[in-house]
């Protein structure tokens, strides 16, 4: 049975599909994409590409499509410690948004945008308690969510 990837903005990965589950309206809306020259093209919808054999279906919705066509893992950044009370950033792309929140009152402390690729910065956390580090960069990197605790 053929597996599928359903692709969302940018290409992002969204949802693996096995062949047998499209729905009708699905199955009504398709179009027709080669998949190899030398069978028979698929049919499948047009924001759907078709996974070849080997592929890691583990990890699949951690995949992009790339501008060649081509499924590759999500980016991750990496980088990022914690020192006492402080907290150094990842190196970021540009655009990646950063919001710091109190885990306890549930209050947004700090918000900021990377203004360029490899933005880093720290952050130190003055008060005792819990904070929740959302680093949101765009597409195709994934999100990361961390929790400080001083």
């Amino acid at each position: 049975m053929p597996i599928f990837v359903k692709l969302g903005e940018n290409g992002v990965v969204e949802q693996l599909i096995r062949g047998a589950s499209l729905s009708e309206d699905e199955l009504g809306a398709l179009e027709v994409i080669p998949f190899n020259p030398k069978i028979n093209p698929w049919a499948v919808p047009a924001d759907t590409i078709m996974l070849g054999q080997g592929v890691d279906k583990e990890n699949v919705h951690l995949g992009y499509r790339t501008t060649t066509g081509f499924l590759k893992l999500r980016p991750m950044l990496t980088g990022q410690s914690v020192t006492g009370n402080t907290l150094a950033l990842p190196a970021c792309p540009a655009g990646t948004v950063i919001e710091v929140q109190d885990l306890s009152g549930g209050e947004i402390l700090h918000s900021l945008t990377a203004n360029a690729d490899g933005f880093t910065d720290t952050i130190t956390f003055e008060d005792t308690g819990q904070y929740s580090v959302e680093i949101d960069p765009p597409a195709p990197w994934l999100d990361m969510t961390l929790t400080v605790e001083v």
